[in-house]
């Protein structure tokens, strides 16, 4: 094995401010997912959502609920 001077191996400096960006991208996922999961499969349902603007949402659609939502993450929004 070779290794160079300044390299990005895994202990360094460099790996380490990647290694939060996607320890960020893993949570950002998990949210999205515990709120798409509530609607699908047998024991999906219907999720209640209400807006800051006190419009409520009642939606089976992960999707429609996801868009509903101002998601400030630019991973969540894409």
């Amino acid at each position: 094995m070779c290794s160079r001077s300044g390299s990005r191996g895994p202990g360094s400096m460099a790996s380490l401010g990647s290694l939060g960006s996607v320890t960020a991208a893993l949570r950002v996922a998990e949210v999205l997912e515990t709120i798409a999961n509530r609607c699908v499969g047998p024991e999906g349902g219907q999720v209640l959502c209400t807006k800051a603007t006190g419009e409520v949402l009642l939606s089976r659609d992960g999707g429609r609920l996801l868009e509903a939502l101002h998601l400030e993450h630019p991973l969540a929004r894409w």
